[in-house]
């Protein structure tokens, strides 16, 4: 069963941290690239190191995810004024008790959940033409169906510059063979992610190598403008 955290803002310090360490569907495409490969590899490093040092990975902050956090509000407006339901918003969702796979969904529905992309006009136009969920999302949507347990997403594309037609909606299915896929690369990643951990674990520091580390991260936290305890 999973276990959802629906009392936690999504991009706050504290949802980051609950998701330290896990692996989570966001991800799910790079996951499933296939044996070792440079973007599967990258991200698996940058979670173990996550756990290693206690350091949350810097995020990229551009103009389209701006965008998108700024209009998602409108987008969720829109669609429950189409569809007549309302969209539970919730943290995060682990997969099971251990915690260590994790989905952070645009919400909940009495359905299933939903995938909200704010486009840029192209894209959106690219989506009503196409008629389908962009492959850069399927594995991302099926994913948090694996994780949260639900047979049906509903993936909307939103641009309120499109005035006839802002909101495209497309229902997808739970996709057993996909998930079988993302299921075992997820695995096989916490696995990865576990013995990277151990290897970084072997090794013996004397007491002025960890009080030179000290004077180190004092320095590196002096940098970031955050507050230093005072001996």
């Amino acid at each position: 069963m999973p276990v959802i955290l629906d009392k936690m803002e999504q991009g706050s310090i504290e949802w980051k941290l609950a998701r330290m360490g896990c692996v989570t569907m966001s991800k799910a495409k790079a996951l499933i690239t296939g044996g070792k490969g440079k973007t599967r590899e990258t991200y698996i490093l940058e979670v173990a190191s996550e756990l290693i040092s206690g350091v949350l990975s810097e995020s990229i902050n551009t103009w389209d995810m701006a965008r998108g956090t700024m209009l998602e509000p409108y987008a969720a407006a829109a669609y429950k004024e189409i569809t007549g339901l309302d969209i539970k918003h919730i943290g995060l969702g682990y997969l099971d008790e251990d915690r260590r796979i994790a989905a952070s969904p645009d919400g909940l529905t009495i359905n299933g959940g939903v995938e909200i992309k704010c486009q840029a006009p192209k894209n959106h136009l690219r989506t009503i033409i196409e008629a389908k969920n962009p492959k850069q999302f399927e594995a991302q949507i099926q994913g948090c169906m694996w994780v949260l347990g639900v047979d049906t997403w509903d993936y909307c594309s939103f641009c309120p510059e499109f005035k006839n037609q802002p909101l495209f909606i497309m229902t997808m299915k739970r996709d057993e063979e996909i998930i079988k896929t993302i299921s075992e690369a997820a695995f096989s990643a916490v696995e990865e992610i576990d013995n990277y951990v151990r290897l970084a674990g072997i090794g013996d520091v004397s007491a002025r190598v960890s009080e030179i580390c000290d004077e180190a991260n004092e320095l590196i936290d002096i940098m970031q403008n955050k507050d230093v305890e005072i001996m």
